[in-house]
């Protein structure tokens, strides 16, 4: 159970810090790794895990979802899963009680995923829970890709 008051009293205190510069290098960056979306995925993977090693528990999962009391249950998390019919992948499928969660990274590439297939995938899967649709990005597209996906811009 997360300690409520604590992680409020330290969001109060980081109201007081610097706005981010947008185009300060993020620590990725600074250390030369590969901008690959797969090793974006796996660290979004090891976050959103509410079980995972980090013992943040669903902060990450909540945060992503706009969720205050969340209740996701087993959380299962699978990366480049295969949609039909255009056999194109999924960046990631996060399931859980409540919630089907499409994410799809797109870091320095413009996105032209079947995104309606994308959906129907999802929907498809969900068999009563709140499906989420989301498609990560540092630079927002000129278009919106439709079909209910949400853009969020990923900052440092």
């Amino acid at each position: 159970m997360l300690d409520l008051e604590r992680m409020n009293a330290l969001l109060q205190r980081s109201k007081g810090l610097p706005d981010v510069n947008a185009d300060a290098p993020t620590f990725l960056e600074i250390s030369g790794y590969p901008h690959y979306e797969s090793v974006c995925s796996n660290l979004l993977k090891f976050f959103f895990n509410p079980a995972g090693p980090h013992k943040l528990g669903p902060l990450f999962l909540a945060a992503l979802l706009n969720e205050d009391k969340p209740n996701f249950g087993r959380v299962t998390i699978d990366r480049e899963v295969m949609v039909p019919p255009s056999n194109a992948r999924i960046d990631l499928l996060i399931s859980c009680e409540s919630h089907v969660v499409v994410i799809e990274n797109k870091i320095f590439h413009d996105p032209c995923n079947p995104f309606e297939e994308y959906a129907a995938f999802a929907d498809r899967q969900a068999e009563g829970r709140i499906v989420r649709k989301f498609l990560l990005v540092l630079k927002v597209p000129n278009h919106d890709p439709g079909h209910g996906f949400c853009v969020r811009r990923l900052e440092g």
